[in-house]
């Protein structure tokens, strides 16, 4: 534990100089760190943007310094408030024993506290006795706690204004206090400012993230392709998966996509709108010919999802479950679904044979179809293990009334060595790449007439 007083002071000041390489204190002025090492002067307070640290959380980062700098100064409380206008919010507190008077969330007006007067220069930074200057003497916040010493040093923000402070203070007046523990208090200001930016930062990703998400569900800008799932054994067309296919701009795969709405809370939002564009088509296909769509554990327990797919007619409908997703209630996913049989939906467990689930996902799920993962497809007439695997996944459909459906073939190769293990459906790209719908309709009608062309 570090020590109080003047010595422990200076201890904890020579740490953080080497802790700190680069930043220079200069009594009450500030000295910034910048990338080459250099200075710029003429600062009050501290750059938010200069020090991105990894590590824990910034909230525990925050608490950390909170309760790091109180206790070395000795002092019974320590805070960051932000200024918002004419109210002043109390954002991190470390006060122990002083919880009802101080404690995160209170809000103030900014007449009744000292951040404003303190940003505006009307009150120093360092107050060895608040009792004793001119402006905080006859504020009656000074007497209400009271505050004796106290010590803010303002933060600025990514927007490049200072609106937080940190923040400490005793009860009692400390006429030790100097320089030296101001430029202390800004080593750890500069910690908590840090992290303050990467929080704000994060917010502000976050916020166009979700406007992005929300203008493509709102306007639609996304198209449905559609990639073959073939019967190879009469060589005609099962049905098609429908697959999501974004704007190119920005560039990024589809993954992408749901990645980030699944980052904002949108995912099902976004897996509804692409379940009723994709069903909107459905009518035009022929009544033989079924339609895969992707569907997330979330999205199925959604309430409006069984709504939406009811919607439409649904009597051909396959809805693929990736193994990737993970999922806490089988049996909530299962009652979700088993109603949607009834109309003549079935279930498809995408991806088997990869991911953390495992064989707890092909149980749990009561799947109609298991489609095999790609990485089990991929040069399966050189791998025994994997031919090995799919036989015994094929066994285990058998038994379970369900059917196999290999992901991912590419290769004359790996056809041949799928139809030798008595595999009956599959796709890939060696079979027909997604193809928008007019061409999909085309390929249906070329494979009435002609069958699968390999």
């Amino acid at each position: 534990m570090w020590g109080d007083g003047v010595a422990g002071r200076l201890s904890l000041s020579r740490w953080a100089g080497l802790a700190f390489a680069g930043c220079v204190r200069d009594g009450f002025g500030m000295v910034q760190l910048s990338a080459g090492g250099g200075k710029s002067d003429g600062d009050t307070g501290l750059r938010l943007n200069e020090y991105r640290p990894a590590g824990p959380a910034p909230e525990s980062v925050i608490q950390s310094t909170l309760n790091s700098a109180r206790r070395h100064l000795g002092m019974k409380m320590a805070y960051i408030s932000r200024v918002d206008g004419d109210k002043s919010h109390l954002v991190y507190v470390d006060a122990p024993g002083f919880e009802a008077a101080m404690h995160p969330g209170s809000v103030r007006d900014v007449s009744e506290v000292y951040c404003q007067h303190i940003l505006d220069g009307r009150v120093p930074q360092l107050l060895p006795d608040a009792a004793c200057h001119p402006v905080t003497r006859d504020m009656q916040i000074t007497h209400l706690l009271p505050v004796g010493a106290h010590i803010s040093v303002p933060i600025r923000t990514r927007e490049g204004e200072f609106s937080f402070l940190f923040c400490c203070l005793d009860t009692e007046p400390n006429s030790s206090l100097n320089a030296r523990d101001i430029g202390v208090v800004r080593l750890f200001a500069e910690i908590a400012g840090a992290q303050i930016a990467q929080q704000e930062e994060h917010e502000h990703q976050t916020r166009q993230t979700r406007e992005r998400i929300e203008t493509l569900i709102a306007r639609k800008q996304f198209s449905i392709a559609y990639q073959p799932l073939w019967n190879i054994t009469n060589a005609r067309i099962l049905g098609f998966e429908c697959l999501a296919r974004f704007p190119t701009d920005p560039e990024r795969d589809p993954y992408s996509w749901f990645e980030e709405a699944e980052s904002v809370g949108l995912l099902a939002e976004l897996e509804l709108a692409l379940i009723e564009a994709a069903l909107t088509s459905a009518k035009i296909f022929p009544e033989d010919v079924r339609l895969s769509i992707n569907v997330s554990a979330g999205t199925i327990l959604h309430p409006r999802f069984a709504d939406t797919l009811l919607a439409f007619d649904v009597s051909r409908l396959i809805i693929e479950l990736t193994e990737h997703a993970q999922i806490s209630d089988y049996g909530a996913v299962r009652a979700a679904l088993d109603p949607l049989r009834t109309f003549g939906v079935r279930v498809a467990l995408d991806d088997a044979g990869s991911g953390c689930a495992g064989l707890q996902h092909i149980l749990g799920v009561n799947a109609d179809f298991i489609k095999l993962d790609r990485s089990l497809v991929d040069s399966l007439h050189d791998s025994p293990v994997s031919r090995a695997m799919i036989a015994a996944l094929r066994y285990f459909a058998h038994q379970t009334d369900a059917v196999i459906i290999a992901e991912g073939v590419e290769t004359r190769e790996e056809f041949d060595a799928l139809r030798a293990l008595g595999i009956k459906y599959a796709q890939g790209f060696f079979l027909g790449k997604p193809v928008g719908f007019k061409l999909s309709r085309e390929l249906l009608m070329r494979a009435g007439a002609n069958g699968m062309e390999v």
